[in-house]
């Protein structure tokens, strides 16, 4: 299996706040043995950590600390999804100073595993295809137990306004004539919102090698558009799934065509030029990214018209 980080890379301490709360879960006399991030493409992400408990025997426990969200929602998004027979964690301590301590799923995640071998590949398109569908199917349940406070609603028009009139992109030309004529088009789309993980890189979906196992990482849950999580795996070149074509696999399911795509890929660009890329690109990374979001653009904005 690739791995993406060294073992140097991957430690981590915990501090002594994060350390009794993983240890209050176990009994009186339970010390932690190690503690490291998980192999995951992006740093710092979610920590395994390793208990040596007082009759001998050792167990794993997982610790969420607030990234990009929120560990409250992901905390009462868990206890919802239980209730319906997902295979999620187990909140087990907290939610305590934007933390929380889960139980460990069994699995592998998807990006690792769709790196094993193309035969790997190809079942890991099949296996996160389903994994989408589960969580389009709880969209009912769960929107009859919660509110907006708790999981909130995010329709396309919604995404726009969050970004259109901001700096430092809203004076550039490009940014505002892809706004001016994307603003009509998604103002028509009335595709229902769907239940989100809020993030659907492929890591975030385990496997025994035959089904899905695992469902983690709901800090950004939410309700969104159904092909918004999808236009990441364009704009961030996901590998190897991009490429190999997962979209036009998802797309051909779900009876999307590339018209429908294109709409969601010209928002997604613009949402990321405007919290991720500077107008003014210093180093060649920043370059190389800019010149990729801004073919992508002009790519859907040609589709669309």
């Amino acid at each position: 299996m690739n791995a993406f980080h060294s073992k140097h890379e991957l430690t981590i301490g915990l501090s002594p706040m994060e350390s009794a709360l993983v240890l209050s879960v176990f009994p009186e006399g339970a010390r932690i043995a190690a503690s490291h991030y998980f192999d995951n493409y992006n740093l710092p992400c979610p920590i395994k950590v390793k208990i040596d408990t007082p009759n001998g025997t050792s167990q794993y426990v997982v610790l969420r600390k607030t990234r990009h969200g929120d560990v409250e929602r992901e905390e009462n998004a868990l206890r919802l999804l239980s209730q319906y027979g997902l295979p999620v964690p187990k909140v087990l301590a907290g939610p305590c100073e934007s933390r929380l301590v889960l139980s460990l799923l069994e699995g592998e995640n998807l990006q690792h595993f769709s790196m094993r071998s193309k035969g790997h590949l190809e079942k890991s398109k099949r296996l996160l295809i389903t994994a989408l569908s589960t969580l389009d199917k709880v969209t009912g349940d769960i929107e009859r137990e919660t509110t907006p406070d708790i999981l909130p609603r995010h329709s396309l028009m919604d995404e726009l306004a969050a970004i259109k009139d901001q700096s430092p992109w809203n004076s550039e030309g490009l940014f505002r004539k892809a706004v001016d004529v994307l603003q009509p088009i998604l103002e028509k789309i009335t595709t229902p919102l769907v239940f989100t993980n809020g993030d659907y890189q492929p890591a975030n979906f385990l496997t025994d090698g035959a089904k899905i196992t695992g469902f983690v990482d709901f800090e950004k849950a939410c309700f969104r558009d159904p092909l918004m999580g999808i236009a990441k795996y364009p704009v961030y070149d996901l590998h190897p799934l991009n490429k190999a074509g997962f979209l036009d696999s998802y797309l051909d399911t779900r009876e999307y065509d590339r018209t429908d795509f294109a709409s969601r890929l010209a928002l997604m660009c613009l949402i990321t030029l405007q919290r991720e890329i500077p107008v003014r690109t210093t180093s060649e990374g920043e370059q190389t990214y800019l010149a990729h979001v801004t073919h992508l653009l002009k790519e859907a904005m040609t589709t669309i018209v």
